[in-house]
């Protein structure tokens, strides 16, 4: 596509370029005016008739550094026979530096005004100043040209005079090559200009948009060296300015298509930079005498620079087959073209070549703006399909993530609950050991003692209804403290005397009106009936005392027996161990201590952590 615009853009510019143009020898209506009378004179007015008028062949030139040229009025006057036809006539200037004022027949009829230190650009402004048929007289019809030298130099061509529409066809032709495509120019390279910048405030790390912004702010400057009349500061300034633009604007192009087909010269770009220096000094320190020969052997330098350059791409575009670079290439030929022909122009060109001849430089910036634009959406392009690949690629990470997150959480879950059956597998076993065990091992030692049956058939119902408890996780049900200290004495009660022990009792304190929760009435039921279940089997004891003390924020228990030896905590079996976890489970403290006249002694207490009753939910 890059290529397509390029060449349609070449067509149109070679069409534009090379569109004839009248020759002066070719058309008889046209008189070429290439020898006047002149004389100097400061006078606003034309000077008399009897001045020391002498012949002066046209063109014209002042040499740039001239004091003697600063300022310089150049009277310039020629006759003219009135025309058969009674259509319109003009004089048509097609090449001038600064300012001209034409008088016909002593009356002003057209021509600029001269502002000092702010010459007019005119040798790119062609002019035609028209004759009205009532200005002519039948002889001695006498044009008086004020011409206003610079001391950087003035030129004046020689003028065409006759038919108006013959000369307005060559002005407008004219105007629209030197002028009108500049301003074109001009209009893009701002939208450009604009963009470009915009888009490096949005990226700031690459400078790339940064150099092709500095490289369309000097070619702007330059397009309005072309197309404006009056230059906006003083010319002394200004054109050094214009050729500072210019060199400028080679070393960020060099930087540019440097970067952007990816050659790395540093030796190279140290040299070019020392180059921009030296123009900076040149155009700004040099006497005006040698300025205009330095400013334009640094131009020169500064092609050569791109001829390097331009080699560099040529291999890269043959080696790496780059169509990027290739394009880069035929853009840099076409470029370095156009200012060789500016550059002999200027120098080498007859007058007889000035009224044809035009300036191409400004063609060459829409076709490196064209490509340079085409490189940057190929850049965007490509970094687009590159974020859409890797956003592909992110869409299948993230859905392999989701099916492995998916598939961990089902591994989790599924672990949670082998994790969860194996703790109520741990909490049956206990349950089963603390509650069915003791019962069991009651009615065991019932029936060696031969106790009466009736107490064994409400033993091995307990035993059942534990059973059912702990397999279904039934434990024990919301209590009050009474309520709940009751049935903690009578079921060891139960299991001590039926197993022929002697069953103390001893309360103390007073019992609050509160709810015990669940756990805690399970949790004490157990611990209770495993330390009974240990003095059974263990302690070979014949009387067993229960202290229950209730002091308002804890419960204290105590379990004595006048057994033989003494429980440790540390022992391996896991009633023990069930017993101090139970405990430690409701926030309570548990010790074991040997009696003075023998036997084990179990104290433990927990936190009166009590429930809400119904009748106090119903009174708040």
């Amino acid at each position: 596509m890059v290529f397509r615009l390029l060449c349609q853009l070449s067509c149109i510019v070679i069409a534009t370029i090379a569109s004839p143009v009248s020759g002066q020898e070719s058309d008889q209506l046209i008189k070429i005016i290439d020898q006047v009378q002149f004389v100097e004179s400061d006078s606003d007015s034309p000077p008399d008739m009897d001045a020391d008028w002498q012949l002066l062949d046209l063109p014209l030139g002042s040499r740039i550094g001239d004091p003697e040229e600063s300022n310089r009025v150049i009277w310039m006057r020629f006759s003219l026979e009135q025309p058969d036809s009674n259509e319109l006539h003009g004089i048509y200037f097609y090449r001038h530096n600064l300012s001209v004022d034409v008088f016909f027949n002593g009356a002003k009829i057209g021509g600029d005004t001269y502002r000092e230190g702010y010459q007019t650009m005119s040798w790119n402004h062609p002019r035609l100043v028209t004759i009205q048929p009532s200005n002519w007289l039948p002889e001695n019809n006498e044009i008086l040209i004020k011409f206003t030298t610079s001391y950087f130099g003035g030129t004046f061509a020689p003028m065409l005079f006759g038919p108006l529409n013959e000369l307005q066809a060559r002005y407008e032709e004219r105007t629209f090559r030197q002028i009108t495509i500049n301003q074109w120019i001009q209009y893009a390279g701002f939208i450009a200009l604009v963009l470009s910048f915009t888009l490096w405030l949005t990226r700031r790390s690459d400078l790339t948009y940064l150099q092709f912004a500095g490289m369309t702010a000097c070619w702007i400057v330059l397009a309005t060296h072309m197309v404006i009349y009056y230059n906006p500061i003083e010319y002394r300034i200004w054109l050094p300015l214009v050729h500072i633009s210019t060199d400028l604007w080679g070393w960020l192009f060099f930087h540019f298509v440097s970067q952007m087909v990816g050659i790395s010269r540093p030796r190279i770009a140290r040299l070019v930079s020392l180059w921009l220096a030296l123009s900076l000094c040149w155009n700004v320190l040099a006497p005006v005498q040698y300025w205009w020969l330095g400013a334009y052997v640094l131009h020169a330098i500064g092609n050569l620079f791109i001829l390097y350059l331009m080699s560099s791409v040529v291999r890269k575009a043959i080696v790496g087959r780059d169509r990027l670079a290739l394009a880069i290439c035929i853009t840099i030929c076409v470029q370095i073209g156009f200012f060789t022909h500016d550059f002999l122009l200027v120098l080498l060109a007859s007058p007889e070549e000035w009224e044809g001849a035009l300036y191409y430089s400004q063609f060459a910036f829409p076709l490196l703006m064209l490509v340079f634009v085409g490189a940057l959406l190929h850049r965007f392009v490509s970094a687009l399909a590159e974020a859409e690949k890797l956003n592909s690629e992110l869409e299948d990470r993230v859905a392999a993530g989701k099916e492995l997150i998916a598939k961990s959480l089902a591994e989790q879950h599924e672990l949670q609950l082998k994790q969860a059956a194996a703790r109520e597998r741990i909490e049956i076993y206990r349950d089963l050991h603390d509650d069915v065990g003791s019962k069991l091992l009651s009615i065991v030692h019932a029936e060696d003692k031969q106790q009466d049956q009736p107490r064994h058939g409400d033993l091995a119902r307990a035993a059942l209804q534990s059973l059912r408890n702990a397999v279904s996780r039934a434990n024990s049900p919301e209590q009050p403290v009474s309520t709940f200290i009751s049935e903690l004495v009578e079921e060891a009660q139960l299991r001590l005397e039926g197993s022929g022990h002697r069953f103390f009792l001893e309360l103390s304190g007073s019992e609050p009106e509160s709810i015990l929760s669940s756990d805690q009435v399970f949790n004490l039921n157990q611990v209770t009936r495993e330390l009974i279940s240990n003095i059974i089997r263990h302690a070979q004891a014949s009387a067993v005392r229960l202290r229950i003390a209730c002091n308002g924020d804890s419960m204290e228990f105590q379990v004595a027996d006048d057994g033989h030896g003494k429980l440790e905590a540390s022992n391996d079996g896991n009633g023990l161990k069930n017993i101090k976890t139970r405990i430690e489970e409701l926030g309570g403290q548990i010790e074991w201590g040997q009696n003075s006249e023998g036997g084990t002694t179990t104290s433990f207490s927990v936190p009166m952590v009590t429930q809400t009753t119904g009748a106090e939910i119903a009174g708040s």
